[in-house]
């Protein structure tokens, strides 16, 4: 890979932030199965089936920040840091940020204690 569906995506957001029409303080996880009738690599049996599981992380309107794909059986619940961690963005003016993110919505198969602990030191709340 070349890194320009990467860039072209830094820029969108990038332009989204730029416009405000990013809901950085809210986010949500979830996945989903896609079969893999072959083989290759990251594709494995898991509980739906062979193939991957594709972990998104979205902002608060919807909008898909960041993906991460893994095995079929790879564990969900240690998706939610990368995740969350993976988001970046790039804008042409200087002195913006994000604001800081402040709950993550996912359903069950994304949280443990742990993962909770950990974003409750980042004073991120889990939903």
């Amino acid at each position: 890979m070349d890194g320009t569906l990467e860039a072209l995506q830094l820029r969108i957001l990038g332009i989204g932030q730029e416009k405000g029409l990013i809901n950085w303080c809210y986010r949500a996880v979830d996945e989903s199965f896609t079969p893999g009738n072959g083989g290759g690599d990251g594709v494995a049996y898991g509980g739906k089936g062979k193939g991957i599981l594709i972990h998104t992380v979205t902002e608060g309107s919807g909008m898909p920040l960041s993906n991460r794909t893994t095995d079929a059986n790879g564990s969900e619940t240690d998706q939610v840091i990368p995740l969350v961690d993976s988001v970046k963005l790039k804008t042409n003016k200087r002195g913006i940020s994000p604001k800081p993110l402040k709950v993550v919505a996912a359903d069950k198969a994304y949280y443990s204690k742990n993962k909770r602990a950990v974003l409750g030191r980042r004073r991120i709340r889990p939903q």
